[in-house]
């Protein structure tokens, strides 16, 4: 019984607020004492509701399809890159089979080069694992 009566009530505070013209007076000009009504009626303000939902509607091309699209192929891209980095990684880094206690693998995926710089710290690094690894002989005589 409670909510039925506190439902009414809101109800009917509902309606007295939308009939209430107040609620759609705008000041146009701060000079003047004289309000206008920019909506006059509902009718006017559904239309422009709809209005603002179309131009919504229209802005979401250009403020969300499009920088998709854009960060679709920058991703693309850095896949390229990607793979080309790892490529030169597979070719240069030293053989995992020359690993020892004294000599461990240096960063063996390339996971800490940042920059060119550290790219080349990383080459010399692996020559010299290389280097300790086969103690002037060759990796190939490990095999067997």
């Amino acid at each position: 019984m409670k909510y039925a009566t506190m439902s009414s009530s809101l109800n009917n505070a509902f309606r007295q607020h939308i009939r209430r013209p107040s609620n759609l007076m705008i000041r146009r000009n701060s000079t003047t004492t004289s309000t206008h009504y920019l909506i006059s009626t509902w009718n006017d303000y559904f239309q422009l509701r709809s209005k603002r939902r179309q131009f919504e509607v229209l802005s979401y091309v250009p403020s969300t399809i499009l920088p998709a699209a854009i960060t679709g192929a920058y991703v693309t891209a850095m896949d390229a890159r990607d793979k080309t980095f790892y490529e030169h990684i597979k070719k240069n880094r030293a053989d995992a089979r020359l690993n020892s206690i004294r000599n461990p693998v240096p960063d063996y995926y390339g996971e800490k080069i940042q920059s060119v710089e550290d790219y080349r710290s990383w080459l010399r690094k692996q020559r010299e694992h290389h280097r300790k690894g086969v103690f002037g002989g060759s990796a190939d005589d490990l095999d067997g």
